[in-house]
């Protein structure tokens, strides 16, 4: 692959950080653009060689809309998704409400929280909350002291929180780009496959339920590809000292321990006229034909973005991205007609920058260097 053509992986480098631009500005983004958004959300190692023969055009247009798309900043970062639940470690969701902060105040005070090793997530938002952010604890007392860590950052301007459990976590593959073409079938193509596709689809329950066992090299893999999806064999090898043909083994093994969940893209959102929601849901019981009903339209619904399943005020919260409040709220309307025989209630949150986003928080990988 020549200099001219390398995609530009390297640039992106943000740690999940989606921020408005100051000036209002537009990407316009055609046909094939979507197309090639879509497939990197589905699975963002495919090679550009693979996109290429599932959308039908030339390898170098697919790596110079790639390349293009990095370079306008409508992709953020290509990143790994890591279920560090396997790792002993549980998510909170922490919602902050805030008195008379300035807006230098806020600012301040985001600076502080993305310094957290064990905090996340961090974003603000209107509404309910000033501040949403994520914590990843190994135990109730392990929470309570990143709690007094984060409550003694804010002080006297704590006016009010939320905490939620989170049970599960999942990124769908959100079709709102797409939703008005057709799309082919992503699937496999060819024996020599890095994207994982076949491995990703085939998760086995039983080695996935079993302990893992981590070696220096693994907490080293994770770390490398952890911000960089789309970074070759060669590339993690060398960096981590190990062989391409090591590398696969070890990241397959990763993906069949349940441990590595996907690789995704994260986009701006702003840049091509969506704006980012949260939409929290109160169910406290479905029958088990209801919540098959409820987890299909979960999967399947064009502007869904994730899926929180959780514990605390409310049972469930959406990601949900959309290009208006008319958009809004018809999707509201939506999961109102379907379940509104049990719902109880739901709240809107619109938020705003999100500051820091990573699978893999420092707290967790400077414990898993010690432990190794």
């Amino acid at each position: 692959m020549g200099e001219k053509n390398k995609e530009l992986i390297d640039s992106v480098r943000s740690p999940g950080q989606i921020i408005a631009p100051k000036q209002p500005k537009t990407v316009k983004l055609d046909i094939i653009d979507r197309r090639i958004i879509y497939v990197l959300l589905v699975n963002s190692r495919l090679s550009a060689t693979k996109i290429a023969k599932l959308l039908g055009i030339p390898k170098e247009k697919v790596m110079y809309r790639i390349n293009r798309l990095v370079e306008e900043k409508v992709i953020v970062e290509f990143y790994t998704a890591i279920n560090t639940t396997r790792l002993g470690y549980d998510l909170f969701m922490l919602n902050i409400s805030l008195k008379n902060t300035s807006q230098q105040e806020l600012k301040n005070l985001v600076v502080e929280m993305q310094k957290m090793h064990y905090v996340n997530w961090v974003m603000t938002s209107f509404g309910s909350w000033d501040l949403m952010t994520m914590i990843q604890a190994k135990g109730l007392g392990h929470l309570d002291k990143i709690l007094d860590e984060v409550f003694t950052c804010i002080g006297s301007k704590l006016r009010d929180y939320s905490i939620f459990s989170i049970v599960d976590f999942q990124h769908t593959t959100p079709r709102y780009l797409t939703l008005d073409i057709k799309m082919p079938q992503i699937k496999l193509i060819g024996k020599r496959d890095f994207s994982y596709f076949k491995e990703l689809e085939e998760r086995n329950a039983k080695e996935a339920s079993q302990k893992i066992s981590l070696d220096n090299i693994d907490v080293e893999l994770l770390n490398s590809i952890a911000s960089n999806s789309r970074k070759s064999l060669k590339e993690i090898g060398e960096e981590i000292g190990i062989s391409s043909d090591a590398a696969n083994y070890r990241l397959r093994k990763l993906i069949m321990q349940d441990l590595i969940t996907g690789f995704k893209v994260r986009l701006n959102h702003y840049l091509f006229g969506y704006q980012f929601q949260f939409v929290f849901v109160k169910i406290p019981y479905m029958s088990d034909d209801k919540k098959k009903q409820f987890v299909y339209f979960c999967k399947n619904h064009h502007l869904i973005n994730a899926v929180f399943k959780l514990i605390g005020q409310w049972n469930f919260a959406f990601e949900v991205f959309s290009k208006d409040v008319m958009e809004l709220k018809m999707f509201e309307a939506e999961l109102t007609e379907l379940f509104g025989d049990i719902i109880q209630n739901i709240t809107l949150s619109l938020e705003f920058n999100q500051y820091k986003f990573t699978y893999l928080g420092e707290g967790i990988y400077t414990d898993l260097k010690k432990s190794v």
